[in-house]
């Protein structure tokens, strides 16, 4: 939808930018030549020089940054969050983008998260990487023993990250989730191993459970 306006010459003061972390170059240009995204500028950064996910703190895939007309980052997250058609729009015009706050949704709520707030950039990329070395004790014999026997069993660290208008400074809100299902004695046990991950000591991070014990 986006590469049509570009096309068209609607949007005569927008660039749209795809920087790809693809290892393999080749497939990266078939791609872009298969889905007819020739409209966008396309920049392969995984080249060993490259360190814009590092930049905007990527953890995964597709993620967006929006920019304004005056340089500024007004949003950056996950683009299916976003009606970005409409926020492109908007900001040609002259509008605010309105951006949703840090309160909990009502779903959450009741899913029994507790708010941990916002984290400033940098500390949420620490966090992450705190989170991803802690991890890897599900990948120990222990762990992946259970996890095989098990329908489902993931923690996954989700980090949403915007701009405070008020203080211009990039924040953070981390939410892990904890999906589980299985054999009451399997899912138990996993969950004492990934406890001390997910539930975090001074709510460093809001966590969400889905756990069905079998």
């Amino acid at each position: 939808m986006l590469e049509k306006h570009a096309e068209s010459g609607d949007w005569k003061n927008v660039r749209l930018i795809g920087l790809s972390r693809d290892e393999d170059q080749k497939k990266l240009a078939d791609h872009v030549e298969a889905k007819k995204w020739t409209s966008v500028e396309h920049y392969w950064q995984a080249n060993g020089k490259g360190n814009s996910h590092k930049d905007f703190n990527v953890d995964g895939i597709p993620h967006c940054v929006l920019v304004d007309t005056h340089g500024k980052i007004v949003w950056i997250g996950h683009p299916a969050s976003r009606n970005l058609e409409e926020d492109i729009n908007n900001l040609l015009a002259g509008k605010v983008l309105e951006v949703k706050g840090d309160d909990d949704s009502e779903e959450e709520k009741e899913e029994g998260g507790s708010d941990s707030g916002a984290v400033d950039f940098e500390k949420a990329a620490e966090l992450a990487a705190q989170f991803e070395a802690e991890s890897k004790v599900l990948q120990e014999p222990a762990a992946a023993e259970i996890a095989k026997k098990v329908n489902r069993a993931f923690l996954v660290l989700v980090g949403e990250t915007k701009l405070d208008v008020s203080s211009g400074a990039l924040k953070s809100k981390l939410t892990c989730h904890t999906v589980m299902q299985g054999a009451k004695d399997d899912i138990d046990a996993l969950v004492a191993l990934t406890k001390p991950i997910s539930h975090k000591d001074g709510h460093v991070w809001k966590h969400v459970e889905r756990i069905t014990r079998i």
